[in-house]
């Protein structure tokens, strides 16, 4: 029986969402850049995925969902370098990494996987003769809701929200009646 596109993510074990995909390793990064970290398997439930690896479609999406604009386009290394940044650079052998900005001496700042968390540095020139000529441009959408702009229902800007994912969700979902905790009257 095959699975619809909208519940793949959901549907399909952990142990099976792919693990080595440079898109989406590359996406979950981009994600930690902006300041907008999600887990692998809540960003995938929430695309048409249907295995395998990502494409640059559901890149796109992905990254609408995170808050991000992305562009697919074909751009030259050095244009790339000068005012493409931050960007994922598909590299001639299908892999790709997630370009942040440049260092001086030549050196270009990125992160090669998703488990990596300090940037590495790498000659522009040796990644420049790896480049495959695509990239996908990155950037904050100013239309999408700004996590860090939440506010405390009063106006004023909330305190971020050390206690993880579920209260917040929880709190920004439940209708009025839910909140009140007291028991009814009988």
């Amino acid at each position: 029986m095959a699975k619809s596109a909208g519940t793949a993510a959901a549907t399909t074990p952990v142990a099976q969402l792919p693990g080595d995909d440079p898109l989406l390793g590359c996406l979950l990064q981009a994600a930690r850049h902006f300041g907008r970290p999600m887990a692998r398997e809540t960003l995938l439930s929430q695309l048409a995925w249907a295995g395998g690896a990502l494409t640059p479609k559901l890149f796109v999406d992905g990254a609408q969902v995170l808050g991000l604009k992305a562009t697919v386009r074909p751009i030259g290394w050095r244009r790339l370098l000068a005012d493409g940044l931050p960007a994922v650079a598909v590299l001639q052998d299908g892999s790709a990494v997630l370009l942040v900005g440049t260092e001086s001496g030549g050196q270009v700042a990125l992160y090669r996987a998703v488990e990596q968390t300090a940037r590495e540095q790498v000659g522009a020139d040796e990644l420049g003769r790896r480049y495959g000529g695509y990239a996908i441009t990155l950037a904050a959408d100013p239309e999408a809701a700004d996590p860090a702009a939440a506010t405390d229902g009063f106006g004023t800007a909330a305190e971020p929200d050390r206690r993880g994912w579920f209260w917040p969700v929880l709190a920004r979902n439940a209708s009025d009646s839910a909140t009140d905790c007291r028991p009814t009257p009988r």
